[in-house]
């Protein structure tokens, strides 16, 4: 949950380990279109990045509403629930940086993202819950 804006404790630990997400976006024709994705905890809000031509990137730009659930990988009914708004952060070299900062949180090679073009995304959390 979050209290005024501020993840609490609890939220914020859960939301610190590397775990996927489940991104749903709006695609043209107004159907619900959901990818897995990794993500990096901000402040209070979540930062998700990918590469530019990508369909989800592309229906965040057209409608920035979005809805994440993220659950931890043993106890698959324990997890938070997320909508929020999308604004774009940056498609530059900061979203290539952003891009290798989660490939290397999840294990990955970060030097395969070096000259990918990249857009980072921040989501704005409008209501969040944890579930249990």
């Amino acid at each position: 949950m979050t209290e005024g804006g501020v993840l609490i404790e609890s939220v914020r630990a859960f939301l610190s380990a590397p775990r996927c997400a489940v991104l749903s976006t709006i695609a043209a024709d107004g159907a619900p279109r959901q990818i897995v994705i990794h993500c990096l905890l901000g402040e209070n809000d979540l930062l998700i990045n990918g590469h530019r031509d990508r369909r989800w990137v592309a229906n965040l730009r057209r409608d920035p509403r979005a809805s994440l659930i993220i659950h931890h990988q043993v106890d698959y009914l324990h997890y938070v629930s997320i909508r929020g708004t999308a604004t774009v952060l940056d498609e530059g070299d900061s979203a290539v940086a952003d891009a290798m900062a989660q490939a290397e949180r999840y294990g990955k090679d970060p030097s395969e993202f070096a000259e990918q073009p990249q857009v980072s995304f921040r989501i704005d959390l409008e209501r969040l819950t944890e579930y249990r």
